[in-house]
């Protein structure tokens, strides 16, 4: 899968919306952990009710963004994510579509530092190498446009590359790679 404009999937405002919900984000992050859940494992797991968790399943799959995994009825459905990956690029969209970016970013941000701060809690119970491999790194530097696009691009390559390059090791773990490319301070021109 490439880094470019052809491989972003097209979202609406609508389905942008369905996806800027806090337990919306915290039920895709669990099926991406630990695939297929009912909606009577995720209400365990998130503290809410089974109908609260099959509703908020059901938006999701309406939008492609959860399907069924096969067996089981009701809540006991398993639900998993769809393969592929979800880009929202909203440098060119409409003003709803825009807004709807907006929202579904502020949330998907709290959610993001919510697991840095849970990983920076709890590192050092992992066993062995694992307490010492995570990393956060900040570079400010001048770049143009074109290279911070470069940037992103290399990011995305390399650990696309390595997922598809291989099959999953025994001794492998589930990790979150995040990465911010943006310009600081105001844009010219702006006062």
């Amino acid at each position: 899968m490439a880094f470019d404009d052809e491989a972003r999937k097209a979202l609406d405002a609508r389905a942008i919306r369905a996806l800027a919900h806090p337990l919306r984000i915290r039920i895709l992050d669990l099926l991406d952990e630990r695939p297929p859940l009912t909606a009577t494992e995720i209400s365990e797991i998130v503290g809410e009710s089974p109908a609260n968790c099959s509703f908020h399943l059901r938006t999701l799959a309406k939008y492609g963004f959860v399907e069924e995994a096969g067996g089981g009825t009701g809540r006991n459905r398993p639900w998993q994510r769809p393969s592929g990956s979800i880009f929202i690029d909203d440098a060119d969209a409409d003003p709803e579509t825009r807004t709807a970016a907006s929202a579904f970013h502020a949330v998907k941000r709290e959610a993001t530092f919510r697991k840095v701060a849970e990983w920076e809690e709890r590192h050092h119970s992992y066993p062995g190498e694992w307490s010492k491999v995570g990393f956060t790194s900040e570079i400010n530097t001048a770049l143009t446009a074109a290279e911070l696009k470069e940037v992103g691009q290399k990011i995305f390559d390399l650990v696309i590359g390595i997922h598809e390059s291989r099959e999953t090791p025994p001794d492998a773990e589930r990790v979150a790679i995040y990465a911010w490319g943006f310009p600081l301070g105001r844009p010219k021109g702006e006062s």
